[in-house]
This record gives C-alpha cells, sequence and structure tokens, in this order.
C-alpha cells in the first residue's frame, strides 16, 4: 500500500498589504494554486488590505505582522517581531519561510537560525540591496524571475542555490486576439485607429514619455493612433510632462491617462499593441498578461523582459530610452494586418508554454520538496 505523502505547511511574506503591484498579484496566484494536498499555505502581511482581503476570501489564512525597518540601529519593534515571529512560526509548525524583500528575508533568516527550518527568497527586483551580500547565506533557495536578475548577485559563487522561474499568469482570464472581432477597415488599413496601451504606475521609471515621443516619428500613421495608459499617477508632475508632450506633438486628443484599474483583463481586449517603456524593470506581469491576451508586445530592453518576447515573433525588444525605435516596430506591426495577428497568436502560444500559471506553481512546488527533503 502506498503510504501517504507528508503535508507541508508554508509561511509566505509579503512586502506589502496590498495588490499594489506583480509581486503581490504573483504571491496571490501561487498560493492560490498550490497543490493542497502537499502544502498549505499561511501568508503574513505588514497590515489589513486589499492582498489579505483577497487570500481570505479563497480560505488562505492571513497573519497580520509587523517587520519594522531593521536600519538604522537600534530599532523599536525589531526585537519584537523577531519574538512573535519565532513563536508563530513554531505555533503553526511551519516547514518552510518563503520571502519576496531583504527585509522579511532578515526576519525569516534570524527565525531559521533559531527553529532551523530553510528559507527561500523569491527575487522580484533587479536593485542591489545592502544586505544582499548578508542575506544570501541564510537562504536555501533564491528563486529568479528572470535568468537576468542573477546580475543583482554577479559576485555570487553559489550557483546551486538560484533557480529561474518566470512569473505565471492564468490564460483562461484572457481572450487570445485571434478571437477578437476585427473591422474590415482595420484589416484594409483605412481610417481606423490602432490602440496602443500600456499598464504601469505613471512615473518617470516607466518611461510613458517614450512611447509619446515616438508618435512624432509615425508621420501619416500619427493620426490613427490612440495611446491608453493605465496605472496610478504617482508623479503628477511627470503626468504633466507627458501630457505636454502630447500637446507638442499634436497627439493629445488621442493619448489618455485613466489610472489605476482592477479589470485589466478586460482592458487588454481594447489594445492592439502592447508596450513596455520602463528604463528599469525586472520581469512585468504586464507583458506575459498581454502575450496571454494575444497581444504583440514592444518592450525595452531592461531586466527580464527580453526572455519574455521572442523577437520578431511575439514582439520587437528596443533599446530604452528611445522613441525613434518604438516608432520603427510600431509601424513593422502596424504595416501588415496579418503580422499582427500572426504575433498575437504566438504571444499566446508562448505564454500558454513557458508562463502559465500551472507550470510556475507546479515548478516552485518542486523547488519546495527538493529543499524539504535534501534531495536537490
Amino acid at each position: 500500500m502506498q503510504m501517504p505523502r507528508e503535508r507541508f505547511n508554508i509561511l509566505y511574506f509579503s512586502s506589502f498589504a496590498d495588490l499594489r503591484g506583480g509581486g503581490q498579484i504573483s504571491l496571490l496566484k501561487l498560493v492560490s494554486n498550490l497543490d493542497y494536498g502537499r502544502f498549505k499555505p499561511y501568508v503574513a502581511v505588514p497590515g489589513e488590505g486589499t492582498l489579505a482581503e483577497q487570500l481570505r476570501l479563497k480560505d488562505i489564512p492571513v497573519i497580520t505582522i509587523e517587520t519594522p525597518r531593521v536600519l538604522p540601529f537600534p530599532r523599536p519593534g525589531v526585537l519584537k517581531s523577531l519574538i512573535n515571529l519565532t513563536r508563530l512560526t513554531k505555533a503553526l509548525n511551519i516547514h518552510l519561510l518563503h520571502t519576496d524583500g531583504p527585509r522579511n528575508t532578515f526576519y525569516a533568516s534570524i527565525v531559521k537560525i533559531i527553529l532551523q527550518i530553510p528559507v527561500i527568497w523569491h527575487i522580484r527586483v533587479s536593485n542591489r540591496d545592502y544586505f544582499d551580500r548578508i542575506l544570501i547565506h541564510f537562504c536555501d533557495r533564491l528563486i529568479l524571475v528572470a535568468n537576468r536578475l542573477k546580475n543583482r548577485f554577479s559576485w555570487a559563487n553559489n550557483e546551486s542555490k538560484f533557480v529561474t522561474v518566470y512569473n505565471g499568469v492564468d490564460l483562461k482570464e484572457f481572450i487570445p486576439a485571434d478571437t477578437k472581432t476585427k473591422t474590415a477597415a482595420q484589416s484594409t488599413k483605412q481610417a481606423t485607429k490602432y490602440v496602443i496601451g500600456m499598464v504601469g504606475r505613471v512615473e518617470r521609471p516607466k518611461g510613458q514619455i517614450h512611447l509619446i515621443e515616438a508618435c512624432a516619428y509615425l508621420g501619416v500613421l500619427k493620426d490613427q493612433i490612440e495611446l491608453l495608459f493605465a496605472g496610478k499617477i504617482i508623479e503628477p508632475d511627470y503626468l504633466k510632462k507627458c501630457q505636454q508632450a502630447a500637446r507638442t506633438i499634436g497627439i493629445e486628443k488621442n493619448t489618455h491617462f485613466i489610472g489605476y484599474r482592477d479589470d485589466i483583463r478586460l482592458l487588454l481586449q481594447k489594445i492592439d499593441i502592447f508596450t513596455f517603456t520602463s528604463i528599469d524593470d525586472a520581469f512585468p506581469r504586464t507583458i506575459i498578461e498581454a502575450m496571454g491576451a494575444g497581444i504583440p508586445v514592444i518592450t525595452s530592453d531592461v531586466g527580464g523582459c527580453p526572455e519574455a518576447v521572442e523577437e520578431g515573433v511575439t514582439g520587437f525588444v528596443v533599446p530604452k530610452k528611445d522613441p525613434a525605435a518604438i516608432a520603427d516596430r510600431i509601424l513593422k506591426i502596424t504595416d501588415n494586418h496579418n503580422t499582427m495577428l500572426a504575433m498575437g497568436i504566438a504571444g499566446r502560444r508562448r505564454a500558454k508554454n513557458l508562463f502559465s500559471i500551472e507550470n510556475n506553481v507546479r515548478r516552485i512546488e518542486q523547488i519546495y520538496s527538493e529543499v524539504l527533503t535534501g534531495n536537490g
């Protein structure tokens, strides 16, 4: 008779209380799709918010625990939080700690020392941190959301600790481009508008202005372009600069900043070309969501973005801060309607093969098993 497998308790840490970015959405997707027969998730959040709300709707236990900043020393509340976290980990019989940022990895590392349980650090940003060189020694694995994020730890020589697992997207949530209703006018390039969209916080590092400036290089196509920017307004001065650029180019009436949206799935149905013009990023979910929706993607060459797009097949990769290059690729996509559709279909296929939530979760579960059983 086959013996039942042990069920492991995993405590996840979120750096934020709200679903404010791709990292929190990825965490929600991960714990929602685990094999609950093998793994029981608990999620620690720094406060109440939309992430905790969504987790509780899925009957996933949520614990609110503060993790104060560690530096500069001495920092009030650090010792108390460490004691509370250690007691919580022991009371819940946690077998593994899964973190997503330097601060909560610091706390998890202390608990690891006390209770002798493994720590996995999910690296979702490319920016280096003061604690990187210290924390790596306490982590049993570091999960990178893209191969390029290994550059953050270029000085490290323990290759066995690093593993790349791309973010996962639930393809059931998106409608592929080849099922959209396309008008005859669009297919013959008559007077119609191409909606070019981007999803991301409105701030300088996201580079929306470079897409606006690209329209100056589009010639007569400029009047057929509608720009759609979704994302929370972080820097109002930058928004004004973008709007001024649109006025100067003469596309202000076709440039729309619509703010934060929680219906990206529906929004993508309106977009013909998805762009990501950030000047510094890791591996944004929005790119693979657009591919899952069957939309050609133009992305800047930052972080792991080039690993998402298959050049010339599902879209294009351009140098950052290069409006002329963006315009050139827009013209290539819109020049032939069949090219646009073919890229969308290829993007959907690539998302299914490389970035499905099923592949993402099963690979992470495999890492858990390796770490917990010592069979890595």
